[in-house]
């Protein structure tokens, strides 16, 4: 995996893609991003033809990573709308203090479960900040995400009790009224669904078992916006939570602690197919074995190392 590769001189602007780590000297607070933005709209990074399709940017904390984001993007937006080389993404903290009992705010899991979805396509260009606290976090396998990813078009079939279970067990959470990512709702023959990374929730009409249309509505007016032909459905937790993985919870919890069971409400919770808050942090219980970060990017990767993050780390 390539470290900090940045320019040492004037004379020396563009690094080698997998050489080692260089020092980007003499840069003005607040100027790191226009210097990495100009450093991908360089001619042999911006082609086609590079072989850079992912660059990650480790900051020292969750407000340097939003900062760097929002300045890229300026960047992009006013000195070169259209060059749409690069995607730029977050990867957020959780936010949540370790085993307490409060889950991540549901737009914080969407940006990271599309966040991951994301750099798992192959040849996509994309610029990921996250935290360096972030980056040493244990995170859900590549497969999980890939694999419990679904596309909805019109035209296809749907049969509703089927699509019910497939949204519990994939950390959907049934509602009377779709507000925010996460949630669902069944009325007759129309299935509302807010998508993890959606901007906007979709409406499913069914004519019998197959799709007539999919809009896009607003949450607050329940108006429609607009209609589409598609939309992708990511996971809407960052574990899976079908009946494999809660009996592997189970298993796992009783070999992690020597506790009675029945007086755990976390366990009473899971085992009820209830996912409390908190339960982020049990993570590890619902997989075999867990991943990290450097899982989803591939080894030509661009590691940008904010100063700081060594002070940080030993914290």
């Amino acid at each position: 995996m390539n470290n900090f590769l940045v320019k040492t001189s004037a004379t020396d602007l563009t690094p080698t893609i997998g050489g080692p780590s260089k020092l980007w000297n003499g840069l003005a607070e607040g100027a790191s991003p226009l210097a990495l933005h100009e450093y991908l709209n360089l001619d042999d990074v911006a082609s086609k033809k590079s072989d850079l399709e992912k660059v990650v940017v480790v900051t020292k904390n969750a407000e340097s990573a939003d900062n760097w984001l929002k300045s890229m993007k300026f960047f992009r937006d006013n000195k070169d709308p259209e060059s749409g080389n690069f995607e730029y993404k977050a990867f957020p903290d959780w936010e949540t203090l370790p085993y307490d009992f409060f889950s991540p705010h549901q737009n914080i899991t969407s940006s990271r479960i599309d966040c991951l979805y994301e750099l798992s396509i192959e040849k996509k260009r994309l610029v990921v900040t996250i935290p360096v606290t972030t980056l040493l976090q244990k995170i859900a396998p590549p497969a999980f995400i890939t694999g419990s990813t679904f596309r909805y078009e019109t035209g296809q079939k749907l049969i509703i009790n089927n699509e019910r279970l497939k949204l519990d067990s994939s950390g959907y959470v049934a509602s009377n009224l779709v507000t925010q990512r996460g949630q669902y709702a069944v009325r007759g023959s129309v299935i509302d669904i807010f998508p993890m990374g959606s901007n906007l929730p979709v409406r499913v009409d069914l004519f019998d078992d197959e799709i007539d249309s999919l809009r896009l509505f607003d949450p607050e007016t329940q108006m429609t916006v607009e209609e589409v032909r598609e939309f992708r459905l990511l996971p809407g937790k960052e574990f899976p939570f079908d009946d494999d993985a809660i009996k592997r919870f189970k298993r796992k919890w009783h070999e992690t602690f020597f506790v009675d069971a029945r007086s755990c409400p976390i366990y009473l919770d899971v085992q009820s197919y209830i996912a409390p808050s908190g339960i982020e942090y049990f993570a590890p219980l619902f997989f075999d074995k867990m991943a990290d970060f450097f899982d989803y990017v591939p080894n030509s990767t661009l590691f940008v190392l904010e100063p700081g993050i060594e002070e940080r780390l030993s914290e």
